[in-house]
């Protein structure tokens, strides 16, 4: 990013602030990653006399949403809210079920001038999505009603999406539909929604 002087954006996981940063809490941990990424930022700033533009991001907020409020104190500029997974099998449901969970939080982020990146669709495990079928994945990507509806529902500022890729080791070839991406988007842009589409997984 220094080299290219290219937008940056630093993120690190809510699984992962568990387990890989020092800290006896949440807030502790979250302000020790800025701290770490700040100290990174600076020492490149001297060599370079320059700094890109950069979004510290925290990742997949699902069992723990209030930590878009610890992140946002800590310095964060960026959260996902990842409510894709409901206790429904009803699409409809948990579509509307996400909406609920995140409209309140998205609304104080965007007070505070912080991004929200919202998801539809679980991307889960590539290990237990390697255990399905092509037409079991099939069934599960992201459908562009649902997506359109959750977008409309939130006004975020970026939108994830299932279509296929999962986060951890690949196991085989998975079957990746990318043509819900061109699908999505066009289902968007005939509601006259502009919003990124981001892609997780490997």
């Amino acid at each position: 990013a220094f080299d290219t002087d290219s937008p940056v954006i630093i993120e690190v996981a809510e699984s992962q602030v568990g387990y890989a940063l020092p800290g006896s809490g949440y807030k502790d941990k979250l302000t020790r990653f800025m701290d770490l990424a700040v100290n990174e930022v600076e020492k490149r700033s001297h060599k370079y006399k320059k700094i890109p533009p950069i979004c510290i991001h925290i990742d997949h907020l699902q069992k723990e949403p209030n930590l878009a409020y610890e992140a946002s104190k800590a310095g964060y500029t960026s959260v996902e809210l990842d409510f894709s997974k409901q206790p429904t099998s009803d699409r409809t449901k948990a579509v509307r079920m996400n909406i609920e969970k995140c409209v309140p939080i998205i609304e104080d982020m965007h007070t505070l001038g912080i991004s929200v990146e919202i998801e539809e669709g679980e991307i889960g495990n590539a290990r237990a999505r390697s255990a399905q079928s092509r037409e079991e994945i099939e069934d599960e990507i992201t459908q562009v009603d649902d997506a359109v509806f959750l977008v409309e529902g939130t006004n975020p500022e970026a939108l994830a999406i299932f279509i296929g890729a999962a986060h951890g080791e690949i196991v085989g070839e998975p079957p990746i539909f990318y043509n819900r991406i061109g699908e999505t988007r066009e289902g968007l842009r005939k509601k006259g929604i502009d919003v990124p589409i981001v892609l997780h997984g490997g």
